[in-house]
């Protein structure tokens, strides 16, 4: 199982503005039990061979950072059926999604993710293309889909999130 430290991050960061107690973490496929861990800012938590650091929000560019990506998890999409689109296409029907998905408690200039697509000189028409179809999947999820198959990042800074080369990729282009 893939664990995506940004969803451990939030998870940590989530449960530590509730209570500051020990906890573990269980992969829900083999059962398999990490911890226990302290919620303390400083604290580290290693996985495999993967080590992070608990900390709370520096300033408030990672507060909305951390609030963009708990949106992200929140918003649902039924259905996502992409065939050969061009990344361009696939971050578009995101981005609406993210709108038409949205609470719709909120008012419609506030609802859905802001997502820019920065492909920092890079050849648009030599990005692959997306194929991938999904059922309820989170904006977040999806997001992580398309951009690990096209060989892309995301990145969130405040409330945007940009979508961009991977860093070996910029280097080597």
């Amino acid at each position: 199982m893939r664990i995506d430290s940004l969803t451990i991050m939030l998870l940590i960061s989530i449960a530590a503005t509730v209570h500051a107690e020990s906890f573990f973490l269980v992969d829900r496929d083999s059962g398999k039990r990490y911890g226990p861990f302290e919620f303390k800012p400083g604290a580290v938590v290693a996985m495999d061979k993967k080590v992070f650091v608990i900390r709370k929000p520096d300033d408030e560019g990672d507060a909305r950072g951390m609030a963009v990506e708990a949106r992200m998890l929140a918003i649902k999409i039924p259905q996502l059926d992409l065939r050969q689109a061009r990344i361009r296409e696939a971050i578009d029907f995101i981005r609406q999604a993210s709108i038409d998905f949205d609470d719709p408690k909120k008012s419609q200039n506030e609802r859905g993710i802001n997502l820019i697509l920065n492909l920092q000189g890079l050849d648009e028409s030599k990005v692959a293309s997306i194929t991938f179809s999904a059922h309820n999947i989170a904006v977040l999820e999806a997001l992580n889909a398309i951009t690990s198959s096209a060989c892309l990042q995301y990145r969130i800074d405040g409330a945007i999130v940009f979508i961009e080369p991977k860093k070996t990729q910029i280097k080597g282009q």
